[in-house]
């Protein structure tokens, strides 16, 4: 053959190798587009998550399936946050009564006796009680708007 036509030969199958090449990751590269799209379109399909959850009851528990926080509207209308150590016993509850006012206690470890209440009373006094390791005794302390006294209990 002549060496032109065996020159112009070569030529024609190199550049024919390349637009091969090319014209592969172009078609790799809108395949892989097409399915980005395809998955960005399904996420888009989801519900957004709730900003708020609303219930009047919610229950927390811990793995094994022991109640450890409880927050609830009662009946009454008062609003209550109850904790649980791990073997369940009542710690702590954080109330605001149907009347509107707040309080604190703290349990000891059998959740039955009180051991500290911080409550504000109606008339806007604050009372601190405090009872020793067997649940009596103890001391109180009111504070009101002509300043706070101590008593036993």
């Amino acid at each position: 053959m002549d060496k032109s036509l065996e020159r112009r030969l070569d030529r024609l199958e190199r550049e024919s190798r390349v637009l091969k090449r090319a014209g592969a990751v172009v078609l790799a590269g809108l395949a892989a587009a097409a399915l980005m799209g395809q998955a960005r379109s399904r996420v888009e399909k989801r519900p957004p998550p709730p900003t708020s959850v609303e219930a009047e009851r919610f229950i927390v528990r811990d793995p094994v399936g022991k109640v450890r926080a409880a927050l609830a509207v009662e009946p009454d209308g008062s609003t209550r946050l109850v904790l649980h150590d791990r073997h369940g016993a009542r710690r702590a509850v954080l109330a605001v009564g149907a009347d509107g006012l707040p309080a604190l206690s703290l349990v000891d470890a059998d959740g039955r006796s009180e051991r500290a209440a911080l409550a504000v009373e109606s008339g806007g006094a604050a009372r601190l009680l405090l009872r020793d390791g067997q649940g009596s005794g103890g001391s109180t302390r009111a504070s009101g708007p002509t300043g706070g006294r101590d008593s036993p209990c």
